[in-house]
């Protein structure tokens, strides 16, 4: 069986964190809930471009959880992967510390 490109997610790239997680909310918003390649990409001489495959996951009463993908971009961001690949509502941890990320500033039609 071959994947045809309706089931491959567009990748998204850009430079800024904020910009990157509007686009990505409002595609899941729109309901797309597929896995994405998202890039960031780097200052020359400064750090690298990351790359990472964001997951849209749901919580417990089946609502799209934002917090979590906000959380796994902001991780992206800031090369600080979660030490147990889990960012629900928002939280992780990495290196033994706590970080948390919220997405409703982010939302395209915030004020």
């Amino acid at each position: 069986m071959t994947l045809s490109a309706m089931h491959i997610a567009t990748p998204l790239t850009g430079t800024r964190y904020d910009t990157v997680l509007r686009q990505a909310l409002a595609l899941v918003r729109a309901g797309d809930y597929r896995a994405r390649r998202i890039t960031l990409t780097g200052a020359p001489g400064v750090f690298a471009d990351r790359t990472a495959i964001v997951t849209p996951h749901r919580d417990t009463s089946g609502a799209f959880d934002a917090d979590d993908f906000a959380a796994q971009l902001y991780a992206l961001a800031h090369g600080i992967p979660s030490d147990t690949a889990t960012y629900t509502d928002g939280y992780f941890v990495s290196g033994g510390r706590m970080y948390s990320a919220r997405a409703e500033a982010y939302e395209i039609d915030w004020p």
